[in-house]
């Protein structure tokens, strides 16, 4: 009688998550937002939807791939340019927020015609992913949050931490770096070419996955698939490097998570300094009956540097 009623509930779930299979012209393509903003999406596999939000803010979707293709054997995986990144339209205005990133992939789900969607966030994709499923929680199957944050003083906490790794690794080239930026702040190329050589190190567990990975997206990446600064400066401030004081600089969703009733997934790296370890801990203990899982030689990109044992902790929660 259990297995009757599993199986029952299962089938319902799956008619609840697939629509009609989507032609083949439209396995990507656009979908237009209210402020006439083209979003670009792909869709890959078949079976319940997974949709993948990018970080940044302002990367595209092609840091996913090809990390994601083991799963479109069981699910679709839809990747999307959030607005002003990759492949996607800038609105006309220039205003990038949050919500307006939440509204996008409400519209994107309906013009799919998907019933629900499992998400999965990563970086600042986990912040979308966390007010999405606060927003619309009766569209959100399943939720994976993934090196992430849960309000702009987490953000900052990431600021902060980052700062103190480089003095206290670097202690002669931060002192070049503050001499620098007592002249500019940290949004100039200037700024960006002496300081970035020395954060960038701060996201990894291994060197060596580093430059494999970097050689695999360099690969993958197209002219218009590059880092959106705009998009950056827009949301998190014109400091970056030391303040959150753009518009996401009132974000506080961490009472809210208390809320959630959503099958929830927490996943970070151990050796990750940009989304920390307590930090991934903290969004947990928010959301009741959460899962979490971290990975021992990750840093904040696990499904580069575990694949496999990323790709298995998903399967087990997804299905």
């Amino acid at each position: 009688m259990v297995v009757n009623f599993r199986l029952h509930c299962s089938t319902l779930i799956l008619l609840l998550f697939i629509p009609s299979p989507l032609p083949a012209s439209d396995r990507s393509g656009f979908i237009e937002s209210s402020d006439s903003v083209r979003i670009y999406y792909e869709c890959d596999g078949h079976g319940e939807p997974l949709v993948l939000i990018a970080g940044g803010p302002g990367d595209s979707h092609t840091y996913f791939k090809p990390y994601f293709n083991k799963l479109a054997k069981k699910y679709t995986i839809i990747y999307f340019d959030a607005r002003g990144r990759g492949r996607s339209t800038k609105p006309s205005n220039g205003s990038y927020s949050v919500d307006k990133d939440v509204e996008d992939l409400e519209n994107l789900r309906s013009k799919l015609g998907y019933s629900k969607l499992n998400i999965f966030g990563h970086s600042y994709g986990g912040i979308v992913a966390e007010s999405y499923a606060l927003t619309y929680p009766d569209k959100v199957g399943r939720l994976i949050l993934c090196n992430t944050f849960h309000s702009a003083d987490g953000w900052q906490d990431n600021i902060d931490n980052c700062n103190r790794h480089i003095q206290q690794s670097y202690p002669g080239e931060w002192k070049k770096l503050t001499g620098l930026r007592q002249r500019m702040t940290s949004n100039t190329k200037e700024w960006r070419e002496a300081y970035d050589p020395y954060i960038t190190n701060l996201y990894w567990f291994s060197v060596a996955k580093r430059k494999k990975y970097l050689a695999t997206y360099q690969t993958l990446r197209r002219a218009e698939d590059d880092f959106s600064e705009d998009v950056y400066y827009a949301i998190i401030g014109s400091d970056p490097d030391f303040q959150v004081n753009g518009t996401m600089k009132e974000l506080d969703l961490r009472d809210q998570l208390k809320t959630l009733r959503i099958p929830t997934l927490i996943l970070g790296g151990r050796a990750d300094r940009i989304a920390t370890v307590k930090q991934a801990m903290e969004i947990h203990d928010s959301i009741p009956q959460a899962k979490k899982y971290i990975f021992e030689k990750s840093g904040h990109l696990p499904f580069v540097e575990q694949n496999k044992k990323f790709i298995h902790t998903l399967e087990q929660f997804l299905k």
